[in-house]
């Protein structure tokens, strides 16, 4: 059995707050990697390796021989009885001693295996070390709301802060031909919020966001576009089906 350098012999700790099962097959499963790959004259060595190891971080005497024997007990089982064809119905639960172990025993009564999942784990008290992308930067659908109450719904491929830009390009241009937005600041005077624009949903395929978007602009009645977006009836239905297969091959 080889073992790194850097390797610290730390698994569960036995006052650790998970269910005994899962510190106990902590065990177990080294033991039946010790089984699988030792031969019988550096066995006992290494499952007194783990015995010593596991006495360390809190573990009895008793529970560290059940569970290595229960490991070479499993490994005689499986050499000689087949594999059983009709999978285990299961239940995954959070672990809260005294409550979730009591419905693992009325679940196991209906033949329901519960493997049970710690309610907090060290990566979720850590901060994630990657850098936080921008949802700007990102294509899809959004919204621009106007001081009167009335809004915009519009799409990107580009990106949302690109396409906010040309929005902002446009009524200061006083671009009403071309935009709705800047026909609307421009005729009423009323402040468009272009600062507190809502991504709706992110999405990278065109047809999609087409599809978004007009079902977006039926949800906000009010709203300050010309049309209603990509016409949603059974027409498009075909359409959509095309670019499906066009994306798959």
């Amino acid at each position: 059995m080889y073992r790194k350098k850097t390797h610290t012999e730390n698994y569960l700790h036995a006052n650790s707050h998970h269910h005994p099962n899962q510190k106990l097959g902590v065990l177990k499963t080294l033991a039946t990697r010790a089984i699988r790959i030792s031969d019988e004259t550096h066995l006992d060595k290494e499952t007194d390796h783990l015995t010593r190891t596991f006495k360390n971080i809190g573990y009895k005497q008793k529970d560290i021989k059940n569970a290595i024997n229960k490991a070479l007990e499993r490994n005689r089982n499986n050499r000689s009885a087949p594999q059983e064809q009709n999978p285990n119905r299961s239940a995954y639960l959070p672990y809260i001693q005294g409550v979730t172990d009591r419905i693992a025993r009325i679940l196991s009564k209906k033949e329901i295996k519960t493997s049970f999942k710690p309610l907090v784990t060290i990566k979720q008290s850590m901060r994630s070390v990657k850098d936080k992308l921008n949802p700007k930067n990102g294509k899809g659908i959004y919204k621009i709301e106007c001081s009167c109450g009335k809004c915009y719904i519009g799409e990107t491929g580009r990106s949302f802060q690109v396409r906010i830009k040309e929005h902002g390009a446009d009524i200061k241009n006083e671009r009403i031909h071309t935009s709705a937005l800047a026909e609307h600041s421009i005729k009423t005077r009323h402040h468009v919020r272009l600062e507190d624009t809502k991504i709706l949903a992110k999405e990278n395929h065109l047809f999609k966001r087409r599809i978004r978007e007009a079902i977006e602009i039926r949800k906000h009645p009010s709203n300050l576009n010309r049309d209603s977006g990509l016409d949603l009836s059974e027409n498009w239905l075909p359409l959509l089906h095309k670019k499906q297969q066009e994306t798959l091959d």
